[in-house]
């Protein structure tokens, strides 16, 4: 019983970890005419400009991306648009 227990405490401990370690971005995508657009890719890009995280934006052009703390920016491309890199920094919000 105390060895379960003690494993449980640790794996939430864990998961503790796992979850501060990532944050999550919002935003909607749009083009220069203010018309949203659905199905976009976004990636998150890391320092080495690996792919980190995925999404797509939803059909009201919204996404939601859960990233790492060591990502670097959000690359978004779609057939037929040009691919736009945006920094991250500090921002939980990011609408292109």
């Amino acid at each position: 019983m105390r060895k379960s227990f003690w494993l449980l405490l640790c794996s939430i401990i864990v998961s503790l970890q796992l979850l501060a370690q990532t944050r999550t971005i919002t935003g909607t995508v749009t083009d220069d005419k203010g018309a949203t657009i659905a199905g976009v890719s976004i990636n998150a890009l890391g320092p080495d400009r690996k792919v980190l995280a995925s999404a797509v934006s939803d059909a009201s052009g919204h996404f939601t991306i859960h990233v790492p703390e060591k990502t670097r920016g959000l690359q978004f491309s779609h057939v037929g648009l040009d691919e736009q890199f945006v920094p991250l920094g500090n921002k939980t919000q990011i609408n292109v």
